[in-house]
């Protein structure tokens, strides 16, 4: 069986080199990063590492198929994808103390998940990380199809009421990975604030996936 891994707001490719460092010569990993200043890093360390296998896209991933507009902040980790309306008004600039300087824009390419695998004629994703400044949701809604029939197995990404409901949705079991902790908590009234950071990320399984099915074999706070 090839396993098929998806890095969705790859960076410079942490987390994609983390993947093919596991995978074998016949199994496949897609890298997502729209911001050209970090894509061009990615090809370096992909390169460096001779992941043949490792398929770089210099492409944005949303809920729709479009051309859009990324702005480039100081930190270009940061940078984000603007929404239509926030296009058709003009607007650049977030009212959000928490966004970095922005130094650029930059025109960008977007594709959704379902259009993408079914150009590769791919049936499922093992592993989906995403990491897309704020369009972790419209990135989930884009894979609509392979949500609805379960195969996705294993999704990372940032917790966001609407995304836990969209996951939940989908019969999708869910676990918040504990910030500088080694283990998962089911509940979120279970979360231990006091000793570690505000939970970021939630792990999603799906009910067809081979492993780790409600969580047995997982390292869960009881």
């Amino acid at each position: 069986k090839i396993l098929v891994c998806f890095d969705v707001g790859a960076f410079i490719g942490v987390i994609t080199l983390a993947m093919a460092s596991r995978l074998g010569p016949h199994d496949k990993v897609f890298s997502f990063e729209p911001t050209w200043s970090t894509y061009s890093k990615l090809l370096d360390n992909i390169s460096l590492n001779k992941y043949k296998f490792v398929t770089p896209k210099n492409l944005a991933l949303s809920n729709s198929s479009k051309e859009a507009i990324i702005n480039i902040t100081k930190d270009p980790g940061q940078s984000y994808l603007l929404t239509d309306d926030q296009v058709a008004k003009d607007w650049l600039v977030p009212d959000n103390s928490n966004y970095q300087e922005i130094v650029d824009t930059q025109e960008i390419s977007v594709d959704t998940i379902d259009e993408f695998t079914k150009r590769k004629k791919l049936h499922h994703i093992d592993i989906l990380k995403i990491d897309a400044e704020g369009q972790d949701l419209n990135v989930l809604r884009g894979s609509n199809t392979l949500l609805k029939s379960k195969n996705i197995y294993y999704i990372i990404c940032e917790i966001n009421e609407g995304l836990v409901s969209l996951l939940e949705s989908y019969d999708y079991d869910l676990f918040y990975i504990v910030r500088n902790g080694d283990f998962l908590v089911k509940d979120l009234n279970d979360y231990p604030y006091q000793s570690y950071k505000k939970p970021l990320n939630v792990l999603a399984i799906s009910p067809k996936a081979p492993a780790f099915v409600n969580g047995q074999g997982l390292n869960i706070q009881q």
